[in-house]
């Protein structure tokens, strides 16, 4: 798989759920894993007026470059952002993917010991935030059993429509996904 130096995850597990619902989508490309909300805001910066997608946490501090963004919609998780003149997005996930996982697990009554992982958010962000989490298979089983819920539909979706027309995305259409 070649690296898709546009598609900038901040954190370990949002590279792996990134990878594995755009395989879903038929995009085998490696996320461009970036360590933290400045480095997708500061990598972002330097694509200058190529395409940009980053999927970022509701972090309290954010990277100055998010305030050039506005909604194109949310759901209770998920939000997605788009810069106001170049072809760059954000998908906004809160509070943090960590515990949207573990919501949606809980919502679709997912043993998460099923995949060896556990179901206490402490314990699980040790495992997400470790440089494994981004090719953990567990990870990836887990990820694809819960593509059926509705949030995870929409993560999906917005990340193979944008991939897939990445100059030519309709605001209209992507926002009807939230």
């Amino acid at each position: 798989m070649s690296i898709a130096h546009d598609i900038l995850p901040e954190c370990f597990v949002d590279t792996n759920i990134v990878n594995t619902f755009l395989t879903m989508e038929g995009i085998y490309v490696d996320a461009n894993h970036c360590h933290g909300c400045n480095k997708v805001g500061s990598m972002m910066q330097k694509l200058k007026d190529e395409f940009a997608l980053g999927v970022i946490d509701n972090d309290k501090k954010q990277h100055s470059y998010n305030s050039q963004f506005y909604s194109l919609g949310k759901t209770e998780h998920l939000e997605l952002l788009k810069h106001s003149s170049k072809h760059h997005y954000l998908i906004r996930v809160s509070p943090a993917m960590d515990g949207f996982i573990l919501e949606v697990a809980e919502r679709q009554k997912i043993d998460m010991s099923d995949y060896d992982l556990p179901d206490k958010l402490k314990d699980f962000t040790e495992i997400t935030k470790d440089a494994k989490a981004k090719d953990s298979k567990n990870l990836k089983r887990l990820f694809k059993d819960m593509a059926g819920d509705d949030e995870m539909k929409i993560l999906k979706k917005i990340l193979g429509y944008i991939y897939k027309n990445k100059y030519d995305c309709d605001e209209k259409v992507v926002s009807s996904f939230l």
